[in-house]
């Protein structure tokens, strides 16, 4: 579902966004996708591959080719998938390897199977490129990154490499990167000092396709929110994310709604995530705790996903510790004023778009709710979120940034 976000869907969004930016007639895209070397063997072209892939390849193929039929004749230009062979994580030989690695390959993140399905991806595209050269590569995985950049500096591939650091991993994994993109200003103040291997550091933060997830007027958004079963009357406090309590502690936002509901408050939770190993234990804490006051939603299509955050009134991401949130993005874009962790990130992201609060704290959600002037201000920052989000983060703000981006990498 779309709210299993990953790098995968970062790079296809990026992908589109580039090629969908006319303004650099000479800008060429391309998107390499993994596949699992047998299936990279059974489907050796993309177009021959179109109508029966499978994964997250498979994934990227159809996503690319609805792509391509959307934008016929728009000036827009498809974007070709490059199939890299590889062995996969969850591959029984990608296992043994693992196991079978001495000691010291931990060095090389050799001795995991992530470790060993990024070493392969990175041999096989590393192939891609001394066939088919490229000026930049621009990812989101670190291990990929580093390999990429160790090829580079050797001359095996001239090609410059920008990883934008979208998980919070430690300096020292990021040494050697030359490129580095920042998602916020506060991930560059705190390690920019502690990167002496980059050439460049910028700062651009993921961006939201503002046409696709936008406000409705208010007669569809009551459509809307019958469809989903949200009572006219409620407030209808939303989430998306993966449907667990580690990090996205969706069972703190259970009780903070249940709470309010206790309290003699009419809200409704209207919640979208990736099934997870304890989604079913967090469905029947919500039906315990909320009967007739809650519906959720187990992995949402992405087309489905702007039409369940118009249905909401306030958005609340329960999480203490986010790297950045593209769920709020989305959220705000729909004109839905959002609640979030008060760390420098997210208090970046929200601004004037909503309410910063210690959400590790019971009853956070209360005390939003019980402000005197709530519902006015509710509607401001609603309209605030929407401004923000073609401010700062929408894709024909944030793409032209970083194709000038692309530019400083390979100035002399």
């Amino acid at each position: 579902g779309h709210v299993a976000r990953g790098i995968e869907t970062w790079a296809l969004d990026l992908a589109e966004g580039l090629a969908r930016y006319a303004a650099e007639p000479e800008l060429e895209v391309a998107l390499f996708a993994a596949a699992p070397v047998f299936d990279a063997k059974a489907l050796p072209d993309p177009a021959a591959s179109a109508s029966n892939p499978t994964g997250a390849c498979g994934e990227m193929l159809r996503q690319a080719s609805v792509f391509e039929k959307r934008n016929p004749g728009e000036g827009i230009r498809s974007f070709p998938v490059e199939i890299v062979p590889c062995l996969k994580r969850g591959a029984k030989a990608a296992r043994l390897l693992a196991r079978l690695m001495p000691g010291f390959a931990w060095r090389w993140g050799l001795k995991s199977v992530y470790g060993i399905e990024q070493a392969t991806f990175a041999r096989g595209l590393i192939r891609l490129l001394r066939k088919s050269p490229a000026d930049i590569v621009h990812t989101q995985d670190v291990v990929l990154a580093r390999h990429l950049a160790a090829a580079a500096r050797r001359g095996i591939v001239d090609c410059r490499v920008v990883l934008a650091h979208g998980t919070d991993e430690a300096p020292e994994a990021l040494r050697g990167i030359p490129y580095v993109q920042h998602l916020a200003p506060c991930h560059k103040a705190e390690l920019a000092p502690r990167l002496p291997d980059a050439r460049q550091q910028f700062v651009l933060p993921n961006f939201v396709d503002a046409d696709t997830f936008a406000a409705v007027g208010e007669h569809a958004r009551l459509r809307l929110r019958a469809m989903f079963h949200v009572p006219p009357d409620a407030l209808a406090i939303g989430f998306s994310g993966a449907l667990k309590r580690e990090h996205k502690r969706f069972d703190a936002l259970i009780r903070e709604v249940a709470a309010a509901v206790v309290g003699g408050r009419n809200l409704f939770l209207l919640a979208a995530g990736a099934q997870c190993a304890d989604t079913d234990e967090l469905a029947a804490l919500a039906e315990q705790a909320l009967p007739r006051h809650h519906v959720l939603k187990r992995d949402v299509p992405f087309g489905d996903m702007p039409n369940l955050y118009r249905a909401m009134d306030l958005y609340a991401h329960p999480a203490a510790e986010e790297f950045f949130g593209i769920s709020l993005l989305e959220a705000m874009a729909c004109g839905v004023p959002v609640v979030a962790h008060a760390s420098p990130v997210l208090q970046w992201i929200v601004g004037d778009a909503g309410w910063s609060a210690d959400v590790t704290q019971a009853g956070f959600l209360c005390r939003i709710l019980d402000e005197p002037d709530f519902h006015r201000q509710l509607e401001q920052r609603g309209r605030a979120a929407r401004a923000r989000i073609e401010n700062e983060f929408a894709r024909e703000t944030v793409v032209p940034q970083i194709v000038e981006l692309y530019r400083s990498v390979l100035s002399p």
